[in-house]
């Protein structure tokens, strides 16, 4: 999108922000984002937010991660769209507990929740995690295979790593 385009999206999107849309207080979060307007991404945000949009509530809990590096506030809003059903939160919960918090239980928790679910990314993270973390090749290679079922990228490179070290293994036992 060309730079006019998102001033006149932007436009539209603060009149109807403004009157209550929080659709449009997401979107228009995101624009400010693009933009490292980090105050006005959060403010709208935390209006969306705060008022149940699960959305927001997810689109703050990566802000607060990935921008702000506020690992408590992202989980907070994580959780808050989880209870509305948010599995990409769970996923991404999963991700804070297993790298930032190292509560390895908690993480297999909540990328187990997230991968029952159908979610490729969850079933993905499940199949790394068993490989890296936990050295169960075989829960890493089924949770692998079911993320390759549905072409997510990253897994056959993941399998591929896994099968390698299983190799290894083998090599090392004989």
């Amino acid at each position: 999108m060309e730079d006019s385009e998102y001033i006149i999206q932007e436009e539209v999107l603060l009149k109807r922000a403004k009157g209550g849309d929080l659709d449009a207080q997401s979107d228009l979060a995101l624009i400010y984002v693009k933009r490292r307007n980090y105050v006005k991404a959060e403010a709208w945000l935390l209006h969306a937010a705060n008022q149940g949009h699960v959305d927001a509530q997810f689109n703050l809990g990566f802000f607060y991660e990935s921008v702000l590096k506020d690992y408590d506030q992202a989980k907070e809003f994580y959780l808050k769209a989880i209870k509305q059903g948010d599995i990409d939160a769970e996923n991404n919960l999963g991700w804070l507990h297993e790298r930032i918090y190292a509560d390895y239980n908690k993480a297999e928790i909540c990328y187990l929740k997230a991968a029952l679910y159908g979610y490729a990314r969850a079933q993905y993270n499940l199949g790394r995690f068993y490989k890296d973390i936990r050295k169960d090749y075989d829960k890493a290679e089924g949770w692998l295979l079911k993320a390759i079922e549905q072409n997510f990228e990253e897994a056959y490179t993941k399998l591929g790593e896994l099968y390698l070290a299983s190799l290894k293994n083998k090599e090392r036992e004989n």
